[in-house]
């Protein structure tokens, strides 16, 4: 397996630009962003779009392979044999709950059906933990059925979530590039005054200005595509900058093969009144 990923990533540092797709055709890469387009419908109109019951059906038995303890790490439905942490998000997580005396209440937007929570919960046993995941209709339904628990639950809207949850702390792992207008989700969540607002995997556009493209996913994952932004950075802080400061910023993982465009994660404070 070492010999294998060694010689992945050698020809993945030596395979010129023109070649990438190719990596994408041969296995090398598991996704791959093609093309710029003026909006939404645009990019959509270029998309195949995905099987929302394939999806489902995926993640669901990676994920309670996870949570039966057959397994030690999901993401995006793919089983790896060993977890990679995202030790800045670890460390938000025990710095919000420290600052409430071992409670962490938290909304997990787009958490999918809880692949960052079963990552980090051997760090969060000794908390107070109520962990509410925010998804789409059929994730909702299929987590209340198979993974909710005391401290793990799923809600079809952010009010919802709210209703029931004190939330002290937002987080949305690569999720913010996947919403037809993230920059109106960020308002969204300001309005609501998190304590913390967490962000990790999120795309940025390596120039000041937004770009919108199409995510192709290698179909040994899933077969799919679909709208993707690469955000503007600057912008981006902006808009967080009138009601929050900003703690800590980080690269995520996805960064280490050099090809990937630039996912950042970013951990801000309200600011005190």
């Amino acid at each position: 397996m070492r010999i294998k990923d060694n010689l992945k990533n050698l020809l993945l540092e030596i395979l010129p630009p023109f070649a990438l797709k190719l990596t994408y055709l041969f296995g090398l890469k598991s996704y791959i962003w093609c093309g710029n387009f003026n909006n939404w419908q645009d990019a959509k109109s270029k998309s195949a779009g995905y099987d929302d019951s394939v999806i489902l059906e995926k993640v669901k038995n990676a994920a309670l392979r996870v949570k039966n303890g057959e397994a030690v790490y999901e993401r995006d439905s793919v089983i790896l044999e060993k977890i990679e942490y995202s030790w800045p998000l670890v460390a938000a997580l025990m710095f919000a709950s420290a600052n409430k005396g071992g409670k962490l209440d938290i909304v997990d937007y787009g958490g999918s059906l809880g692949s960052v929570y079963f990552q980090v919960r051997k760090f969060l046993v000794n908390l107070r933990i109520k962990w509410g995941i925010v998804e789409q209709e059929n994730f909702v339904e299929c987590g209340r059925k198979n993974f909710e628990d005391e401290r793990l639950k799923f809600y079809y809207s952010l009010d919802e979530c709210l209703k029931h949850q004190d939330a002290d702390l937002a987080l949305l792992s690569g999720v913010l590039q996947c919403v037809e207008r993230p920059y109106e989700l960020l308002e969204e969540l300001m309005d609501k005054n998190f304590n913390y607002l967490v962000f990790d995997r999120t795309t940025f556009n390596k120039i000041d200005k937004d770009r919108l493209s199409v995510l192709k996913v290698s179909p040994k994952i899933y077969p799919a595509s679909y709208p993707w932004w690469f955000l503007n950075e600057p912008k981006f802080k902006k808009i967080l900058s009138r009601k929050y400061i900003l703690t800590e910023s980080f690269f995520s993982f996805e960064n280490r093969d050099g090809l990937t465009p630039v996912f950042k994660g970013f951990i801000y404070k309200l600011k005190s009144k």
